[in-house]
């Protein structure tokens, strides 16, 4: 983008160019204590700067039952996300594939894991959007709509088209036994992965905090970004959940599982 001044006092025409960064947003599977920034508690999403310190914490006031598997980062007033299992939140029942959207406070269905025609004991474990498409991945395989998937393939739905295969796993060379636990479409159609354990990924390394970018169009990998290069508090720590915002570093921490 760039913005056109002209000066009153001439007639000369100054372009001067813009640039928008694109930061990472994250969750957790254990509290995190990011020194020398601020602890990542339990179902909070804190925003970091670039120096990786904790610049706002945003409390989605969900109950401790309610354990997230997958987000979307929007803006700062509203994620969509899903449960890794069904929750009571307020008046809404969720179920695990259900995707919600939380937006100010108020908590409401976006669809839910029937309608995309997902079995009843199947959920959403990764998350991301394209305009006003669903892009997601299943936590166990499953066959949606009549086609047999793994639980690192991507799916895309949105209002009015069924559920579809989008990327085989095997594109840039997910091995069968890997578990995708969380994806990001970036504008330049490369996809953000990273897995719920260490593996290796179209023969890149990957540890279980690592994000990972797909070229699905080259089938490449290439390491992203590696969060154990932010100190030992990050040793233990997996990723559940990865997105991307236009502003500064997001984190979502949700519970104390293994």
């Amino acid at each position: 983008m760039k913005r056109i001044i002209i000066s009153s006092l001439s007639t000369l025409i100054f372009i001067i160019p813009t640039i928008t960064f694109a930061q990472d947003v994250i969750s957790t599977n254990i509290a995190v204590d990011n020194s020398p920034g601020s602890a990542i508690e339990d179902q909070v999403v804190a925003k970091f700067t670039g120096a990786n310190t904790v610049a706002s914490i945003t409390n989605m006031g969900l109950p401790s039952t309610a354990d997230i598997a997958a987000l979307h980062y929007v803006d700062d007033t509203t994620i969509l996300f899903t449960l890794k299992s069904a929750a009571q939140l307020g008046l809404v029942t969720v179920k695990a594939g259900d995707v919600m959207q939380w937006s100010n406070g108020d908590i409401t269905t976006i669809v839910s894991g029937s309608a995309l025609g997902l079995g009843p004991a199947t959920g959403i474990d990764a998350l991301t959007q394209n305009g006003d498409t669903l892009i997601f991945s299943t936590d166990i395989a499953d066959v949606v709509n009549g086609v047999s998937v793994t639980d690192s393939d991507l799916l895309t739905w949105s209002d009015g088209i069924p559920t579809e295969l989008l990327l085989d796993q095997s594109v840039c060379g997910i091995p069968a036994e890997a578990d995708l636990s969380g994806v990001h479409l970036m504008d330049t159609g490369h996809y953000l992965m990273t897995f719920s354990s260490s593996t290796v990924i179209g023969g890149v390394p990957s540890r279980r905090a690592d994000i990972m970018r797909c070229d699905p169009n080259t089938n490449t990998v290439t390491l992203y970004r590696r969060f154990t290069d932010l100190g030992d508090s990050w040793a233990s720590v997996s990723l559940d959940a990865i997105s991307q915002s236009f502003d500064d570093f997001i984190i979502f921490k949700n519970s104390f599982e293994n």
